[in-house]
């Protein structure tokens, strides 16, 4: 009588939960799990993944935001350790050569999140935490619909990622439970959309039957994108909505904010965008691109300096006053961020105050008014302007023309914009929770800025 086969395998063969639905265990539980199942420790288990690759230490953790060639090769490593194919269904790898690393653009540092209802029910024999709780652009469970938490709900203390299972739904400071009824508030029909978009790429990637989608699909996507926008004058709007600074070279890999951005923009969806591209061209819808809204980062937060940055520059672009604005540099340096975190969270704003920065006079005449703007803030540094106009201050522009040697009408345009930025500037940031910047829920879409915004229509 023959014999089935059967292998042994260093490590317990478990399954992946959810396989082939939105729903799909990400691989960042799947460790938890299996460092649950056989006792060993985080250290320890990732140590034999590097080991089955030939390489020494514990490694780096297994992410299911992580798309570059280690974590694959830790994946396949799992998956032959385990004896369990498929495993790189929890994570967002079949579109590695698509999203690529921008993907995970913040994701590093945001906390860990769960759904409250479902840790109110949870048992650990049976459930499991979904790679879609750990999609940012997600904003509710797609079970229960309520808001996801990310703090405990009596202390308000972050809870680490790494979390053993059999404390994980308890408060790593206070010891309460993190289950709770939830909070409920009221989708919008365009926000219910994107949640519908993101988890339709959650279920693409978490099909087992489901190949590496080649880079040759952007490709064909975006020369057909190129295409069409050249035609149609837009190939400005293409490198926001993808936030590409040069949207003319080749192709890089896309965000999963970007992707759903050009989604929306052809009028298809996301799925069919990267499956079949060449008919998704043919989608008419390119016309409507001037009224289009924009998928905003989800990773700031209310108090973020982003926020307060990007108040600001909406204020300088509709002040009708100023005939110079600083370039954007200044603006996110005396902001404290990036401008990389700023074209992120709002690449509209950041283009349209590129544009008119770039607009408002000559390269030479702008070069002398930054110049001279430069000298201005330093000497308003040690001066009390509040609830001075800058008549008060009639000799600095004299100062100024001296000092950064441009003429005087150049030194009057200089000192009157810097009055302007540094009082706007301290009210960023010492006001900014008393501004209506965006709202508390509106994490998501942003609205163009308008079009009467004198030196944005020039």
């Amino acid at each position: 009588m023959g014999e089935g086969k059967f292998v042994w395998t260093a490590l317990p063969p478990l399954p992946l939960r959810g396989l082939a639905s939105e729903l799909v265990e990400s691989i960042d539980y799947y460790v938890l799990r299996m460092s649950w199942t056989t006792g060993w420790s985080l250290s320890q288990i990732m140590g034999l993944l590097a080991s089955s690759n030939g390489r020494s230490g514990s490694g780096q953790r297994l992410r299911c935001y992580r798309t570059d060639e280690e974590a694959e090769r830790l994946v396949l490593s799992m998956e032959k350790l385990a004896g369990v194919p498929h495993l790189r269904c929890g994570t967002l790898l079949p579109l590695k050569d698509i999203i690529g690393r921008k993907a995970v653009s913040g994701w590093r540092g945001t906390p860990r999140r769960w759904c409250p209802l479902c840790y109110k029910r949870w048992d650990a024999t049976t459930d499991w935490e979904p790679l879609v709780w750990s999609i940012p652009h997600i904003s509710r469970c797609p079970i229960h619909r309520c808001l996801f938490s990310d703090k405990c709900p009596r202390c308000g203390a972050k809870q680490p990622g790494d979390r053993a299972i059999a404390t994980r739904c308890l408060c790593r400071k206070c010891k309460a439970s993190l289950g709770a009824d939830g909070s409920f508030a009221k989708q919008s029909k365009l926000h219910a959309w994107v949640d519908t978009q993101v988890l339709s790429l959650v279920n693409f990637c978490a099909e087992p039957s489901q190949q590496v989608l080649s880079a040759d699909v952007l490709s064909e996507l975006m020369s057909g994108l190129k295409a069409k926008a050249n035609g149609r004058n837009r190939i400005d709007l293409l490198g926001t909505a993808v936030s590409w600074s040069d949207p003319g070279n080749a192709p890089s890999p896309l965000s999963i904010r970007a992707l759903v951005n050009l989604s929306a923009f052809q009028g298809v969806p996301v799925v069919d965008l990267i499956m079949r591209p060449r008919e998704a061209m043919e989608a008419p819808l390119l016309d409507l691109w001037s009224g289009s809204h924009w998928i905003a980062s989800p990773f700031a937060r209310n108090e973020d300096p982003v926020k307060h940055a990007r108040w600001l520059a909406r204020r300088l672009l509709d002040d009708r006053s100023l005939r110079y604005i600083p370039p954007i540099s200044i603006l996110a340096k005396d902001s404290r961020v990036s401008l990389i975190k700023l074209r992120e969270f709002d690449p509209e704003v950041y283009a349209w105050y590129v544009h008119a920065y770039k607009r408002q006079c000559g390269p030479s005449l702008r070069q002398a008014r930054e110049r001279a703007f430069l000298v201005a803030l330093k000497c308003l540094e040690n001066l009390d302007i509040s609830g001075r106009s800058h008549h008060y201050f009639w000799w600095l522009p004299a100062e100024i023309e001296k000092k950064s040697h441009v003429d005087r009408s150049d030194a009057d345009v200089a000192f009157y914009a810097a009055m302007r930025y540094v009082r706007l500037l301290a009210r960023a940031l010492k006001h900014s929770e008393r501004l209506s910047m965006v709202t508390n829920s509106n994490r998501w879409i942003e609205s163009a800025p308008s079009p009467a915004s004198p030196l944005a229509a020039t």
